[in-house]
């Protein structure tokens, strides 16, 4: 699979392996900024990406904890942390 013209090391049409495989290279790849910002500025992305690098290794079961992280991500993944509000949250 390629993502943004680079290999990510997972073949495609692989189905769900395929997305574990970008989810890891994005991962891997992208070490988003600690530090003071406006919630406007703020990528959830960014946030879930931290929230995996920080909680993810104490998980007992990582399987699951990858699950959730990744339903997580496709809803609020492109949305910046000023929408996460009472309606976004219900939908």
């Amino acid at each position: 699979m390629d993502y943004a013209g680079h290999a990510t090391g997972c073949l495609a049409g692989e189905g769900r392996a395929e997305h574990e495989c970008l989810a890891k290279y994005i991962a891997e790849k992208y070490e988003p900024e600690r530090r003071l910002r406006d919630i406007e500025d703020i990528d959830i992305a960014d946030v879930l990406s931290l929230y995996i690098d920080d909680c993810r290794e104490r998980q007992a079961n990582k399987v699951k904890f990858d699950e959730r992280t990744m339903r997580l991500a496709k809803w609020w993944g492109g949305k910046m942390l000023s929408q996460v509000i009472g309606a976004n949250c219900r939908t």
